[in-house]
């Protein structure tokens, strides 16, 4: 039995919303919970900071800033220890997620997988592992793995969200830790805003069984959204159009990752092995032509698969594994340094939300940012030609110098504010903190960077609950939840119920 820490140590880490894990559980649970809610475990203990910090590094950028302020608090309360008796305490905490059973094996962090209706520990799987003669013993895959004479290997489920069918590229370790994971998002239904190329809604609710598989006993039935269509645009190739009114927060499309590779994979295979692996990963597919149509008909000589990856891919998280995400309508949508769109990720569902935070008029092209936040416009530039082979065109950068100049520096100053507030936070200067992110949020209104506001505004809460002003918490809590409720919040846009709860509990209590 730990030691019951004093009141001061135990309102300190209700008002942070901490939620008591064993060590082992970390991992795991960073990875499968909302990226609103944060795990924290007090101990005085080099070997559990180490853990955090090994967490650290698997965390999307836009997480470590927080996990930076629950480290700092974490040493500047120096609350040593907390027993089972207080975490009842604890688990009345603002903010905080009811308890999950989490089942962990020992690949870590690892999932159980429900292998033939009981959980037990995926295993890692390869070419060499399974028979061809038992299919069963590759579920959830509809295919067996196809490794190339190399340690990266192609998984298909060709059945996923009805016959959408995905691919993911990774080592067969990795694979038998994410599986779990991999299969809660197969026998998730369809959400109803999903869509494809042609305008139309393929993502319906269904009804019926669904298994492993994520085949289902009945067919849905298309019917048409109106919402947008692809289009040829004058020096850009094709993009996607409004074609009629978008409302700002108003969810223009979901679409569903198709092919998943790890971030490392192209280091790591000879370009025969690479190119093989890629090419699998598309004919396995129902319907190759998906992702195939997307290669660019300008390129000479390079395999289709490696331009279609190369090109159309984003930066998504599995079960803390990086990867490349190519979602077939989403990288329709072209770039634009001041967009009026935004995309968010759910690793629940392998889903990509696009979401207008502008209003767009009939006739306009939908765009959002591929670069990171901040970029200056020879940066942006520089990255885009090497990462997605174009060179921006956009208003903003098409610009008069003067103005690039000018948004340059706000942006740069953005950047600089950010670092600042890691390290007031770092130091325990909160007071500092809250001053530098009211900064930080100004400069991104200004210069357009709004996407990441629900973001700037829950951060700005948890800081004034850190500095137990609970009005201040109240104010930014209430902004965040109305941002997020329009566009989502990190990187799982369906996860921020523990913010709807702190509001809900602020306003029963008048504050």
């Amino acid at each position: 039995m730990l030691d019951v820490p004093d009141e001061h140590n135990l309102a300190a880490a209700r008002s942070l919303f901490f939620v008591l894990v064993p060590s082992r559980q970390l991992g795991r649970l960073v990875d499968a919970a909302p990226w609103s809610t944060h795990f924290f475990i007090l101990k005085e203990d080099e070997e559990v900071l180490g853990e955090i910090y090994a967490v650290a590094g698997r965390l999307h950028p836009s997480m470590l800033l927080r996990l930076s302020l629950l480290l700092a608090i974490f040493a500047w309360e120096k609350a040593a220890t907390i027993s089972s008796a207080a975490g009842s305490v604890a688990g009345e905490a603002l903010w905080a997620l009811p308890e999950l059973q989490v089942r962990q094996c020992s690949h870590a962090p690892a999932s159980m997988s429900r292998i033939g209706g009981i959980f037990a520990c995926p295993q890692p799987m390869d070419e060499n592992s399974v028979s061809l003669k038992e299919p069963a013993r590759w579920a959830p895959w509809t295919h067996p793995p196809f490794c190339a004479d190399s340690s990266f290997c192609v998984y298909t489920n060709a059945a996923f969200q009805t016959g959408r069918g995905f691919s993911i590229i990774t080592t067969p370790r990795v694979l038998a830790s994410a599986q779990g994971q991999l299969e809660l998002a197969f026998t998730a239904p369809p959400l109803a805003s999903a869509m494809d190329g042609t305008g139309v809604d393929e993502g319906m609710a269904i009804g019926g069984t669904r298994n492993k598989n994520n085949s289902a006993d009945v067919t849905p039935t298309p019917r048409s959204t109106h919402v947008w269509e692809v289009k040829n645009i004058p020096g850009k190739g094709k993009g996607v159009v409004a074609t009629r009114r978008i409302r700002r927060g108003e969810t223009i499309m979901v679409d569903y990752a198709m092919v998943l590779a790890a971030v490392e994979f192209p280091g790591r295979v000879t370009q025969t092995q690479g190119n093989k692996i890629l090419e699998r990963a598309a004919s396995q597919l129902r319907n190759p032509e998906r992702v195939l149509g997307l290669g660019r008909s300008s390129t000479a000589g390079a395999p289709v698969m490696e331009d279609v990856m190369r090109t159309n891919t984003f930066s998504v998280t599995i079960n803390g594994e990086p990867y490349m995400g190519l979602f077939p309508s989403v990288s329709r949508i072209n770039h634009a340094c001041a967009p009026n769109a935004q995309t968010r990720f759910s690793g629940r569902t392998l889903s990509q939300k696009v979401v207008a935070f502008l209003d767009i008029e009939p006739g306009d092209e939908i765009t959002i940012s591929y670069p990171e936040f901040g970029m200056t416009h020879k940066n942006r530039q520089d990255t885009l030609l090497h990462r997605w082979g174009f060179k921006c065109t956009c208003s903003l950068c098409g610009a008069h110098p003067r103005e690039i100049a000018a948004s340059d520096a706000r942006r740069e100053r953005a950047v600089s504010v950010r670092d600042q507030i890691m390290e007031h936070v770092q130091s325990g200067e909160l007071s500092a903190a809250i001053r530098q992110s009211k900064a930080l949020i100004e400069l991104s209104i200004e210069e357009g960077l709004v996407s990441g506001l629900g973001d700037h505004y829950e951060l700005l809460a948890r800081l004034h609950m850190g500095a137990r002003d609970l009005g201040g918490a109240a104010r930014y809590a209430r902004l965040a939840l109305a941002e997020m409720r329009d566009f989502g919040g990190g990187e799982e846009f369906d996860g921020f119920g523990e913010l709807e709860l702190f509001v809900a509990q602020l306003d029963a209590k008048g504050v």
